[in-house]
């Protein structure tokens, strides 16, 4: 190997201590906050907006319908006989 122990590896290596510059009391008030962010980005994650719950952009469901099930009405849109109507390119 390249040292000949780990006494000799450590020995290359410079460590810093770090040492807060603010207060006991202004450390424990930023993990709080952070906690707060953290709990409410859970919230919103799990958040499917089922049930009128959720804010704007929720996800809305109709009654009786899974999300991603597939009714009748968008299976028809599908199924149409009617001929796809041509894309004009942009350029």
């Amino acid at each position: 190997g390249v040292w000949r122990d780990a006494e000799e590896f450590i020995g290359t290596r410079k460590f810093k201590r770090f040492e807060p510059l603010g207060s006991r009391e202004l450390a424990e008030e930023g993990i709080k906050g952070w906690q707060r962010a953290v709990r409410a980005t859970l919230g919103w994650a799990q958040d499917r907006g089922a049930g009128g719950k959720g804010g704007k952009g929720a996800r809305k469901t109709r009654k009786g319908v899974k999300p991603g099930q597939k009714t009748a009405k968008a299976s028809a849109r599908k199924t149409s006989t009617k001929p796809a109507a041509k894309k004009k390119r942009r350029r």
